[in-house]
């Protein structure tokens, strides 16, 4: 294999109208060149389309970087043989080829982000041939986009429990790119690399106040027919709009996790819950079809394949050894089956499994044609925004916390409350629960569990130990040997 390192690798980059393609300085039939592309207004939407198409693609956000690798890091399914393709994954042994194949995630999130600091460079070179408008919107999505990539690989190959190990502000982190060329990104440390993310987000969601989502009494009622008349400003919880934005700001302060961190976390999720279209589910917005719970949805993808990329979140087969599905003692321990006022009545297990004689398949992402929420996966959800809330104010108003979480439980259908004389240590075990419960298949548990340095947790060996050896993906070889990176 050609040995390459992250800045060689980037180089060429160009995101396409249909997918992230490397680049070719050669027009071919599906690919682009970057100046012919983005040369335009056009152009650069186009641009912007296919980073999220290619965020959606099996080896990113629509397989194996959510709800395969992620989810099985997670132990959120049944124990694999030594005969399934997964089972390096799920015990960890990185190492190994069959392992690597399932967690080198690096290439591909370094790619796209590489496509998107290209359309960055050009923006600012030509911001007369955009409408001020597009220009502020389609700028604050790629910003915020490449904060949200940077930040999942700080969550994948990053240390875990980062607030609770204060060395480590200073450690290097993993390479934040700004800047489009074959110059090689030093690792800053991790103080920098979060002032770097911040800054992303923060000018993000300056610019994202233009969002059509983002209510400006003060704008006109045909503010947007001119720069929408293409529909391009339709749907936009299924792209990075301002509360995505602020959602990823939420997740980025409570992953740094200090007390002034959390209560900006805190602040940026309650924006959020009070001002976005994401609602929680009631009866109203959702049907008992409903496995995705689409009213939540801040940011989703639209990916075209995933009713049968995610065919593998079934029941095992004599000749079908890779099938993840969650065991019947693990699903109603989690979702506790045993009392009625909360299993029995959680739409969660009502909706989102099917049970069969192995155990419970997920069938969140598994939506038939043809039915509403077909094809889309869920990036950030409010509910994600409520637990970060809870959290902080278990800090401070321990009543508040669990009202929060009360109300999540009652929009699943849980009629029996969390007591207010529940003490610190159970609110924290019941934030544990709904994070285990609400994100099977969304590839979420794994960077809670991280995030809070758990040593052990529900699935894991009892010869195996939560700590950076099984919670840092490796980066690849050849960036340690030619890249000099420290991890």
């Amino acid at each position: 294999m050609k040995k390459t390192v992250l800045y060689i690798f980037i180089a060429g980059c160009l995101i396409s109208i249909t997918s992230c393609k490397k680049f070719l300085d050669v027009t071919a039939s599906n690919q682009i060149k970057s100046e012919d592309l983005l040369s335009s207004e056009v152009g650069f939407k186009d641009a912007l389309m296919g980073v999220y198409i290619g965020m959606g693609e099996y080896n990113h956000y629509g397989g194996i970087q959510s709800y395969i690798a992620t989810d099985i890091l997670a132990q959120q399914y049944n124990p694999l043989t030594t005969g399934s393709i997964y089972y390096r994954v799920q015990t960890y042994n990185y190492q190994h080829i069959a392992g690597r194949r399932y967690t080198d995630m690096f290439w591909g999130l370094y790619k796209t982000i590489a496509g998107i600091n290209n359309a960055l460079t050009q923006m600012d070179t030509k911001p007369s041939i955009f409408d001020p408008i597009n220009y502020k919107i389609i700028k604050g999505e790629f910003l915020a986009l490449r904060a949200y990539l940077h930040f999942d690989l700080l969550r994948l190959y990053g240390h875990e429990n980062f607030s609770g190990r204060p060395d480590l502000a200073s450690f290097p982190a993993i390479p934040y790119v700004t800047a489009y060329g074959n110059a090689l990104t030093p690792q800053k440390n991790y103080t920098e690399t979060f002032n770097l993310l911040l800054k992303d987000i923060q000018e993000a969601t300056t610019l994202l106040k233009e969002d059509p989502i983002y209510d400006n009494a003060s704008r006109p009622a045909n503010y947007y027919l001119n720069v929408n008349r293409d529909g391009f400003y339709n749907n936009r919880n299924k792209r990075m709009n301002y509360y995505a934005a602020k959602a990823l700001e939420a997740r980025v302060y409570t992953w740094m996790g200090g007390a002034n961190d959390l209560q900006k976390a805190a602040t940026a999720a309650r924006e959020v819950i009070d001002n976005s279209n994401a609602v929680l589910i009631n009866n109203a917005n959702s049907s008992n079809s409903d496995r995705l719970f689409a009213a939540e949805h801040i940011f989703h993808l639209e990916v075209y394949n995933l009713p049968v990329w995610s065919g593998v979140l079934t029941s095992p087969t004599v000749s079908n050894n890779n099938a993840l599905f969650m065991d019947e003692t693990s699903f109603n321990t989690v979702y506790e089956l045993n009392d009625p006022q909360i299993g029995a009545v959680d739409k969660r297990t009502l909706v989102q499994f099917i049970q069969d004689g192995n155990g419970r398949i997920p069938v969140k992402l598994l939506v038939p044609f043809g039915t509403t929420g077909n094809k889309l996966f869920p990036m950030m959800r409010v509910s994600e925004m409520y637990y970060i809330e809870a959290e902080y104010e278990l800090l401070n108003n321990r009543i508040k916390a669990i009202q929060l979480l009360n109300e999540v439980r009652q929009s699943r259908g849980i009629v029996k409350d969390i007591p207010e004389t529940a003490t610190a240590e159970q609110v924290t075990a019941e934030i544990t629960k709904e994070y285990q419960k609400d994100f099977v298949a969304e590839g979420q548990l794994f960077f809670y569990y991280k995030r809070k340095g758990f040593d052990n947790f529900r699935g894991l060996p009892s010869t195996v130990k939560g700590d950076d050896k099984l919670y840092m993906l490796p980066y690849p070889q050849n960036e340690l040997e030619l890249g000099n990176r420290v991890q």
